[in-house]
């Protein structure tokens, strides 16, 4: 994926971030949600890192779905996208626990620590990204020693 394509694929996004939990039956619905939340918790209690509350990166974090649940389950979230517009929709919102935006480059996890969060969350986005191989690197690298 090029700058171009990169540039393209964020500006439809910003454009789509208010409606996007409305388009998207086959994500934002009673079974699938139940599944996530599942999934997260099951995660969050396989982490050792120690900390408490566990810090979750939600990479690319879209309207804040994954952001919902982890906040809802204790944890503090860096909700991470490359769309301002997904960024301030999630910074509009109310949560349990404390979350952090943060702008992604849409290239690696530049301006996030190493060893600073104890998990990194996704959901539907490696095929957004151009190199995952790379990016797993940086999910290691951010990764605090036990964490998921």
């Amino acid at each position: 994926m090029g700058k171009a394509t990169l540039a393209q694929n964020i500006a439809i996004h910003n454009k789509i971030a208010k409606t996007y939990e409305k388009i998207h039956g086959e994500i934002y619905n009673a079974h699938e949600q139940n599944r996530l939340k599942q999934a997260l918790l099951q995660a969050c209690s396989e982490v050792q890192s120690g900390s408490s509350p566990l810090v979750v990166l939600d990479f690319g974090c879209g309207a804040g779905n994954l952001t919902q649940h982890l906040t809802d389950s204790g944890a503090s979230v860096i909700a991470a996208d490359v769309s301002q517009g997904f960024l301030d929709l999630v910074g509009s919102r109310t949560y349990a626990q404390k979350v952090t935006t943060f702008l992604l480059n849409g290239v690696d996890l530049h301006g996030i620590a190493d060893e600073s969060v104890d998990m990194v969350a996704m959901y539907s986005v490696l095929h957004h990204v151009p190199d995952y191989l790379s990016l797993m690197k940086e999910f290691v690298r951010v990764l605090k020693k036990g964490g998921v």
